[in-house]
């Protein structure tokens, strides 16, 4: 690998690498790659002598760039966000992010948006020097209301989140100098059947499972938004609704003297001699005035809740080489009976020493 870091005007200072034989070392490098933010960062250690120090300390500033190219992604330009040098260890070590501080010092005012595609939204809120790259999104129209103030780059997420779409950010290279900034947004990052198979005691050190009902209920006390003219935000009371799980048979109505939403077939499952009738509530709240709605988000949120959260921490001994962040895999224990599909949400990656976590 090796990195150039720049001025702020992009100009190349310096360049460091994890392989020639001569010139700045690259050590105890990550980095990673996030489904979550769709914002990549990457930290190094670079050391130096009496002969190196004067470069890599006018070009590792806070602020500057890091051009890092690729043979196998896209090509990242990331902004140097934090530095630290020792003189004893004689050593720089940096962090950087790759949306750049123009998007994170960025703040979006509160504003309401009315039937825009996706382009359009993104186009109102990124800075005009970036290209939006929609690759598969759908083609509807949607509006939205934003209260407050939010970074760029919260704002962008939040827009692509209104589609069920994920976001990430890369840079064309040519000469190192970078030609096009570019806001990618796909409807899920990375392959989608999962295809690889990694089994424990293989590809797989360790899993450890962990169960939690912390969290579990079997009704919400439901409340939706306030319509004009009222004081009051709507809620379920003498509403009906009936609604049967096709794939589990839990059956969910709304309790008319409460409002509350329950999962019927919950409550028989968690009712106990202490506890006879089961009824565990939560509170939800959606802002709709539409009680049909209302109801149908209430009822997807209990069916989220209303089993207890089963977590599975993996530690892979090996990964696929060509694996990349958002790809869907199979995790497999022979012997513990447990099959799983599960999506690489961030992968880290050590090309020092050739590692990759996920």
């Amino acid at each position: 690998m090796i990195i150039y870091f720049c001025d702020r005007q992009l100009n190349i200072l310096g360049h460091a690498s994890t392989t020639l034989p001569e010139g700045n070392r690259i050590s105890q490098d990550k980095t990673v790659e996030d489904v979550d933010t769709g914002v990549n960062s990457f930290e190094c250690i670079l050391t130096w002598d009496d002969s190196t120090r004067a470069e890599l300390e006018q070009g590792i500033v806070a602020g500057n760039y890091i051009l890092k190219q690729s043979d196998t992604a896209y090509d990242s330009l990331y902004q140097i966000v934090e530095t630290e040098s020792d003189t004893k260890e004689q050593e720089i070590s940096l962090y950087a992010e790759d949306a750049g501080l123009d998007l994170l010092n960025t703040l979006c005012p509160a504003v309401t948006l009315t039937n825009k595609t996706i382009t359009q939204m993104l186009a109102y809120f990124i800075p005009n020097d970036w290209t939006i790259n929609v690759q598969d999104a759908p083609t509807t129209t949607k509006s939205n209301t934003w209260d407050g103030t939010s970074t760029c780059t919260e704002r962008l997420r939040s827009v692509v989140g209104l589609w069920d779409c994920e976001l990430y950010y890369s840079f064309r290279v040519e000469g190192l100098q970078v030609k096009e900034k570019i806001l990618n947004v796909v409807q899920k990052r990375g392959l989608q059947v999962a295809i690889p198979q990694l089994r424990l005691n293989y590809d797989i050190d360790r899993i450890v499972t962990s169960t939690s009902i912390a969290d579990l209920v079997t009704a919400l006390a439901v409340t939706g938004g306030t319509p004009d003219g009222s004081d009051t935000p709507i809620d379920l009371k003498n509403y009906t609704y009936n609604y049967t799980d096709p794939v589990t048979g839990d059956v969910y109505t709304v309790d008319k003297p409460t409002g509350q939403m329950r999962n019927l077939t919950a409550m028989d499952r968690w009712s106990s001699a202490i506890d006879q009738d089961g009824l565990w509530v939560g509170e939800y709240s959606f802002d709709t005035t539409d009680k049909s709605v209302l109801a149908g988000q209430a009822r997807a949120e209990l069916q989220r809740l209303c089993y207890p959260a089963v977590n599975y921490e993996v530690d892979f001994a090996t990964l696929p080489e060509d694996a990349r962040v958002g790809d869907r895999v199979n995790i497999i224990d022979d012997d513990g009976n447990l099959y799983l599909e599960a999506r690489l949400l961030q992968i880290e990656t050590c090309e020092a020493d050739d590692t990759k976590t996920a």
